[in-house]
This record gives C-alpha cells, sequence and structure tokens, in this order.
C-alpha cells in the first residue's frame, strides 16, 4: 500500500452559508480515502452598536418693525462649514461688515429680502428660503419655518454642531434673531442613509443570525427586537435582512431613524447549532451528491470526524458545509492510498 496524498485544507472561517470545499481528484488517484473533519466554534461575541440623534436648534425671527437691517445668522455644521444668511430691510442693503460673516465663503451666504413683508411669519419663510438656496446647505441641515415667525434647523449628521451665532452688521451685539439649541445632537452607528450599523472590525459573516436588543427605550425605525440575519458590507458596517436568502442577495432592511438617543443596542449572534459536514461526489465536477453516511451529525461544540472511503469510484469528492446557527471555523485533512 502507498500513501498518495496527505494534505489540510482550509474550509473557511466564520462559515454562515452553505459552503464547498476545493474539489479533491479521485478517481484514478486513490483506491481509498479518508479525511479528516477538525471544526470549532467560531460564532462571535456579542456587538453593540449606539443610537443618537439629530441635532436641533430653533431659531426665532422678529417681525420687520423689531429687525434690524443687515442682521444675520451662522448656521454651522459637524464639520465645521458655515452657512449665513442676513435680513434686507431694503432691497438693496450691502452684505454685513462683521468678521464672521466676510470670513464665510460667497457661495455659503446670502442675503433674505425682507423690504416686501411685515410679520415675523414672513421673515422666518425668507430667512429659511435664502438657507436652503445656498450651495450644499440640504445636504447637512433641513430647514423648516414652522408658521409661528420661527423655523426649526435639524442636521442631517447625527453628531454635535456648532450653536448658530446671530449677530447684527458689525458683529457688536447678538442682533434682533434669537436662537435656542434645543437638542445636542449625539454621534451614531446608525446610517440611515445607507442602512448599515457601524462596528470597528466586526467580523460578522453573511447570513449569521442574530438577535437585535436595546438596553432601553426605541429602536431605530425599521427594527424590531428580534432576529435578524447579516450582511457584511463592510468591514466596520453590516445591514440587517430578514432571512439567510436575503442576506446573501443583500436586500436590507430599511432603517428611517435613529430610535432613541444615546442607547446601545446589542446584536446577540445565535449559538452554533444544526450545521453539518459532509462529503459529497461528482463524475463531472459539477453536478454532486451526498455520499450516503458521509455526515457529521448536527454541529453545536467544536470536535473532529473521520469519514472513510473504501472505494472512489467516482471522479471528484469535497467536502460541504450545511449552514446552521452561529458560525464555524473547519478545515480538513485529506489521506489516500493506492494499492
Amino acid at each position: 500500500m502507498q500513501m498518495t496524498d496527505n494534505r489540510t485544507t482550509a474550509l473557511g472561517t466564520a462559515l454562515a452559508v452553505d459552503t464547498n470545499g476545493t474539489p479533491i481528484a479521485t478517481a484514478g488517484v486513490f483506491d481509498e480515502l479518508s479525511i479528516q473533519l477538525v471544526y470549532t466554534d467560531g460564532t462571535p461575541a456579542v456587538k453593540t452598536a449606539v443610537t443618537g440623534t439629530l441635532d436641533l436648534s430653533t431659531v426665532t425671527c422678529p417681525a420687520v418693525a423689531g429687525a434690524a437691517d443687515r442682521d444675520y445668522i451662522i448656521y454651522k455644521d459637524t464639520a465645521g462649514l458655515s452657512w449665513a444668511v442676513y435680513l434686507d430691510k431694503t432691497g438693496t442693503s450691502v452684505a454685513p461688515t462683521g468678521a464672521l460673516y466676510t470670513a464665510i465663503p460667497a457661495a455659503r451666504k446670502a442675503k433674505a429680502d425682507v423690504s416686501g413683508v411685515s410679520t415675523n411669519i414672513q421673515v422666518a419663510a425668507a430667512v429659511r428660503g435664502a438657507f436652503v438656496a445656498l450651495t450644499s446647505f440640504t445636504g447637512v441641515c433641513t430647514a423648516a419655518a414652522v408658521g409661528d415667525g420661527t423655523i426649526t434647523f435639524t442636521s442631517v449628521t447625527r453628531a454635535p454642531c456648532a450653536v448658530m451665532v446671530p449677530k447684527n452688521l458689525d458683529d457688536s451685539t447678538a442682533g434682533s434673531i434669537t436662537v435656542l439649541h434645543s437638542v445636542t445632537g449625539v454621534v451614531s452607528t446608525v446610517n440611515v442613509t445607507d442602512n448599515t450599523i457601524a462596528i470597528a472590525s466586526h467580523g460578522l459573516s453573511v447570513g449569521l443570525k442574530i438577535a437585535l436588543t436595546i438596553n432601553s427605550g426605541t429602536l431605530p425605525a425599521g427594527t424590531t427586537a428580534t432576529n435578524y440575519y447579516i450582511i457584511p458590507v463592510t468591514a466596520s458596517t453590516v445591514s440587517f435582512a430578514t432571512s439567510v436568502a436575503n442576506a446573501i442577495a443583500g436586500t436590507a432592511v430599511d432603517i428611517t431613524d435613529q430610535g432613541d438617543a444615546t442607547k446601545i443596542m446589542s446584536l446577540t449572534p445565535a449559538a452554533l447549532g444544526t450545521g453539518t459536514l459532509k462529503l459529497q461526489g461528482s463524475n463531472d465536477g459539477t453536478n454532486y451528491d451526498d455520499l450516503a453516511s458521509m455526515v457529521t451529525a448536527a454541529i453545536t461544540a467544536g470536535g473532529n470526524k473521520l469519514l472513510k472511503l473504501a472505494s472512489t469510484c467516482h471522479k471528484w469528492t469535497r467536502v460541504v458545509y450545511t449552514a446552521g446557527t452561529g458560525a464555524l471555523t473547519a478545515s480538513y485533512v485529506v489521506c489516500g492510498r493506492r494499492s
């Protein structure tokens, strides 16, 4: 008897969907073959993520009679970029001379012509319109005139913005526009645009079943305290799917808000279980079928199993992991001989 092959092959790590090992040429190579499967529990630890909230400021505008010409207000986003709008009571008033205003690029500042209006509601509408027309402003903030002379400025990015600055024309006073920084934004791991959760170096694999919970309060809208299946978008972001099939297809749950601010979401992977390792055979290298009795029991912990083929009349043999819950790290050692 002569040994003809003895090698160790990694099937993969953190396997969570059906995974096929590299086919092993058998017919004409081996009369007998044994494959030792070695596997360990690769289920990752619980991962956590933080919900956030949007920065919110409320601006109260005066009626024209109570406003000073060329008073202005500055909005500064989470990256430190600034936008500004000043009140033009005459229709021809020049821009403020204050240093804070002059330092802002021209594309990010403008006037609100209030020469033809009178009420605070009309002034608020003019100021709001001037802001949303500025270059790139709507990409960082939404501004809504409430209808009572106030405007709500809500950040798009979940993080603190600088407090809005009201000034008169030369920065000597705060001017006639008032600001209340209503809610300070909180940095969040939730991205409602991409439907992703940021978790650094998460190591979660596609189709991994997790239980989503939150320590208190409300989860982001679109999610509930239930089981999901992981879509690893990048090495540091994941999305949720409602089934393994959706996870493989990349069909993510639509997340539409942040939930309660500064809460801890937990992603708890399901324990290892129900998955199996087995051998399949093929003569054409394309169509495979299970080999009788060449299968492990449902794997719930690390271990090993030696599978022996006394006759290898088929041309190709491969190891297949059929997914269950949890994640598996597996390899196999091939040993064959010819008479």
